[in-house]
């Protein structure tokens, strides 16, 4: 609701009369960070929103709206294919939202961001998707950890080693602040639920199961305007990759209420558009 509420805050001061054309630009230029998976649907969502229920509201800022996407990788979506890597920069040509790959942040700072190659760049709002920080919790446990980023580090049973590298008795470790040893696991949900269900097995069975593996399923992601993509054992894009990233949403949904109010919202949006008033 924080991200609804700066939204609109920035085309409600767009709207004052006896702003510049310049000024206008730079409030309603939202920057993203981050070009993964959580970076390209945020921006596809924020495209979505801009061409339909805000065009509406706000049609005489229409023309000063603008979307970028900043990574210090060389390419959108790393974790995909690169067919599907071209196919999301085709989308997002269509949708125009700027993408500047190889872009070092330098600081960010009320109503502007710094990068190392285009200096100061204004912007109305600048959404983070990027990067992993451990917690003061994390720091402060005397525990082994992985060098970089540091994170819990276990053994293939998911057990907590000492400083010393030696097992501590019934001291686990699941979710993003660990890591299992020689893996490197992506901090994402999927592979804290895989490890939650193997080690929740292992603690009711009673006795040693087999190591943990974790299974990577489908990435999906994202793209706007109906349009995604899915790299998993089988690569697709288009119509198709949009409805899997909607099922993915619905299936991972606990309750049945929950499902129903989902399905209800897609309903109510399809009807009569996005709310966007912040709650």
């Amino acid at each position: 609701m924080l991200i609804a509420s700066k939204l609109q805050d920035c085309f409600e001061k767009a709207s004052i009369p006896g702003l510049t054309t310049s000024q206008k630009r730079s409030l309603l230029h939202f920057v993203i960070v981050g070009a993964g998976p959580t970076g390209v649907e945020v921006s596809s969502e924020l495209s979505d929103l801009f061409s339909t229920s805000y065009a509406l509201l706000y049609p005489h800022l229409k023309e000063y709206v603008s979307i970028a996407i900043h990574d210090v990788a060389n390419q959108v979506l790393s974790g995909f294919d690169t067919k599907l890597q071209d196919y999301a920069m085709g989308s997002f040509t269509k949708r125009n939202v700027e993408v500047l790959t190889g872009s070092h942040i330098e600081k960010v700072e009320k109503g502007c961001l710094f990068t190392k190659e285009k200096g100061r760049i204004d912007a109305g709002l600048v959404i983070w998707a990027t990067g992993n920080k451990s917690t003061p919790l994390v720091d402060s446990l005397n525990v082994k950890k992985t060098p970089r980023n540091p994170r819990i580090l276990t053994d293939e049973f998911l057990r907590v080693y000492t400083p010393d590298s030696e097992l501590l008795d019934g001291v686990f470790a699941i979710g993003d602040a660990a890591d299992v040893e020689d893996e490197r696991l992506p901090t994402t949900a999927e592979v804290a639920c895989q490890k939650a269900k193997y080690l929740a097995q292992a603690l009711n069975a009673g006795e040693e199961k087999k190591p943990f593996k974790y299974k990577q399923t489908a990435i999906v992601a994202y793209l706007g305007q109906n349009d995604g993509v899915v790299s998993g054992k089988k690569d697709y894009s288009g119509p198709q990759a949009w409805i899997a990233w909607r099922s993915k949403n619905f299936l991972w949904t606990r309750t049945w209420r929950q499902k129903v109010l989902i399905v209800m919202g897609w309903v109510l949006d399809l009807v009569t558009g996005r709310s966007i008033a912040p709650r």
